[in-house]
């Protein structure tokens, strides 16, 4: 991502809410069998003591063709790229003082890099689901749960 020094957002905090608050992230990988792939995905991100992502966790229906380029990734030890966006608008040149001027867009974004670890042990994937789901049922007034789900379905 090209990011001017003057644009940096260089605030754990503002970039941790962010990475909560716009956890709909777009999960890309690329490889020399299937090329560039980008899935759009539900993320949850987990911090150190100092506010550094240290752990990011999706689900990816095992029917999505990036599922493929995933399993090479984790077994590569490839790096792969989470994109979260957040707010963005249109910035018209009439904001500007006189003078030369251009449109230009300003938008809030993070850019995660790292390696997959796959998880495939079904009470590890039951867990991260889990918290994946209460992060986003959390303030519903009644939240949903995957408690009393039929255990061949989960399995899926």
């Amino acid at each position: 991502m090209y990011l001017p020094k003057a644009f940096a957002l260089d605030d754990p905090e503002a970039v941790a809410r962010l990475l909560r608050e716009e956890a709909f992230a777009l999960l890309v990988t690329a490889d020399a069998e299937a090329g560039i792939e980008a899935s759009h995905l539900p993320l949850r991100v987990e911090f150190d003591a100092a506010g550094t992502p240290t752990r990011v966790f999706g689900h990816l229906a095992r029917a999505n063709p990036q599922c493929a380029a995933i399993t090479r990734a984790a077994a590569a030890g490839s790096e792969v790229l989470a994109v979260f966006g957040g707010p963005h608008a249109y910035v018209s040149p009439s904001h500007y003082r006189p003078g030369p001027a251009v449109p230009t867009w300003n938008y809030l974004a993070v850019e995660l890099r790292g390696r997959l670890r796959l998880i495939e042990e079904p009470e590890a994937v039951l867990a991260e689901l889990r918290g994946l789901v209460e992060d986003y049922e959390a303030g519903r007034p009644q939240p949903w749960s995957l408690d009393g789900q039929a255990p061949d379905f989960l399995a899926k």
